[in-house]
This record gives C-alpha cells, sequence and structure tokens, in this order.
C-alpha cells in the first residue's frame, strides 16, 4: 500500500484518492466511499466479478489502498440491507446521501436472505451454471441416443 505506515496514506495518496468520483472523502486514514460506488460494486460483485478487479476498475487497485481493505468494503456492503436492494434492483426510492465509512461501524440489520448472496454468487453460481450446461449437453445425448427427435407424436409429448 502507498503509504508511511499500515493504514495510512501519504499526502500524494491522499490527493489521488480525493481526485476520484467513486471516493466521496478521504483522510489520511479514511476513505468514505461514494454512495454510487457502493451500490454499483455490490451490483457487480454479485454477478460475479472479483471485488478487487471492481476497486481496480476505478482506480482503487487493491496494491493501493489495501487488499484487506477492499474486502472489508465488501463484506460490510454485502451486509448493509439498503445497498443489497439497491444493487438488485428491489430498491428505487431510497436515499442516496448516507455515507459509510471504511471503519468497522456499520450497525445496519442483516436481512436473513443477503446472507444467502454469498453462496449463490461468484464462482460458486458459474460453476454451478457450467455444472448444469454439461448435464443438458448428457440428457441431448441420452434423448439422441434413445431416438429422440424433438416432434410430438400423437399421445406423447415432446419433452
Amino acid at each position: 500500500m502507498s503509504s508511511f505506515g499500515r493504514g495510512v496514506f501519504s499526502d500524494g495518496v491522499v490527493a489521488y484518492l480525493a481526485s476520484l468520483p467513486v471516493v466521496a472523502s478521504v483522510s489520511r486514514e479514511r476513505i468514505v466511499y461514494a454512495d454510487g460506488f457502493k451500490v454499483e460494486c455490490m451490483r457487480r460483485y454479485c454477478a460475479g466479478e472479483r471485488a478487487s478487479a471492481i476497486f481496480r476498475s476505478v482506480g482503487l487497485g487493491p496494491k493501493l489502498v489495501g487488499a484487506k481493505r477492499v474486502e472489508r468494503c465488501v463484506n460490510r456492503w454485502r451486509h448493509d440491507e439498503s445497498i443489497m436492494r439497491r444493487a438488485l434492483g428491489q430498491d428505487t426510492d431510497s436515499e442516496t446521501d448516507g455515507q459509510t465509512t471504511d471503519n468497522n461501524t456499520n450497525n445496519t440489520t442483516v436481512n436473513p436472505n443477503m446472507d444467502e448472496l454469498d453462496d449463490t454468487t461468484g464462482k460458486a453460481l458459474a460453476t454451478r451454471v457450467r455444472d448444469i450446461e454439461r448435464q443438458v449437453v448428457v440428457l441431448r445425448q441420452q434423448l439422441a441416443a434413445l431416438g429422440y427427435t424433438g416432434e410430438e407424436t400423437e399421445g406423447d409429448p415432446a419433452y
């Protein structure tokens, strides 16, 4: 991380971070992210993109801000019901001015369904899709071996 010490940003890094549109404010110890970035980050994360890639794409690479900071942000935002509703397109008229900093002070009540998102996203979801696609190929081969043509015959529906 580009800093004088653990978790402390240099003046140059603070100036760079302050110039980024995804950063609402920054000090030598803390970054406050723009609300829109939090929502967009979680939308992309839920779609399977890696957190480090998302942060890197907006100029906040883990080498600059620290991999742990990236992980903590995503974990905290994942448990923020308001951010997750907006990221999933389930909340269109919520406030966007609430800022959450990168320290662990978020006391949002967690919706139990929000925890399930982590199990069905990212690599796990991609792996499941690949497994299903393979099963479809095998089933089509089995149907072809049985002489299935895809056409309905009288009294026998096409599956």
